[in-house]
């Protein structure tokens, strides 16, 4: 069989339309990819942020938990100075301005008042 210049075009446009519908189902198939690939990255750019808030409110948390004990230290600190003040300052304004005789009265009162809010907290 002869090869005519008619059977040849139709052979080219049937190569032509074969070779325009495998460029078309080339392209469909790379957009599949391109919108699959954003996808992806947009899933995995969710995932890493999900983790960087994470890892802030952790961080957050350790950073108030220290806060905190922090302020109970200083605040136990503070205490603690303030009684030592104020057992200080007593003790001298008693000595400076009680004679012996009333220092001895005071000191048995606050002895006795002590002993009692013992036995106060005891009986609780």
């Amino acid at each position: 069989m002869r090869m005519t210049k008619r059977h040849l075009s139709w052979m080219q446009r049937l190569s032509l339309n074969g070779a325009a519908a495998l460029l078309a189902a080339a392209r469909a198939e790379a957009q599949r990819a391109i919108e699959a690939a954003r996808t992806a990255a947009q899933d995995e750019r969710r995932s890493g942020l999900d983790q960087v808030d994470q890892e802030a409110e952790a961080i957050l948390l350790q950073a108030r938990q220290a806060s905190e004990t922090e302020q109970g230290r200083v605040a136990s600190d503070a205490s603690e100075q303030l009684v030592t003040l104020i057992t200080l300052v007593t003790r001298r304004y008693i000595e400076e301005s009680l004679t012996e005789s009333e220092r001895r009265a005071v000191t048995q009162k606050l002895i006795l008042a002590s002993l009692n809010e013992m036995e106060d907290t005891a009986s609780r």
